[in-house]
């Protein structure tokens, strides 16, 4: 995320970078399930993509939700942005 918006709009910088933390834990969820299948202790070894179809799945559109929901943060802190500079050069007139 650029500094500017770290400096102009913290507020939207810090929910989008929690975010942004939130899709990190479900690629460490992907990993966890990766290492799981490929444990030779484990029965899960042995399982196909059928098998954990259902669990991608859920991981992909729990992370999905969070990117989106970042880039709704940044759209709406840009329209947020352009009302306030627009009402301010309205002022200065």
């Amino acid at each position: 995320m650029s500094k500017y918006r770290k400096e102009k709009q913290p507020d939207v910088f810090e929910a989008v970078r929690l975010l942004a933390d939130e899709v990190m834990d479900h690629i460490a969820e992907l990993d966890r399930l990766r290492n799981q299948l490929r444990s030779p202790v484990d029965s899960a070894a042995n399982r196909t993509v059928d098998d954990i179809r259902g669990t991608l799945l859920s991981i992909e559109g729990r992370g999905s939700q969070k990117i989106l929901a970042g880039h709704r943060q940044v759209a709406h802190g840009r329209s947020r942005l352009a009302r306030s500079t627009h009402a301010r050069s309205d002022r200065s007139v």
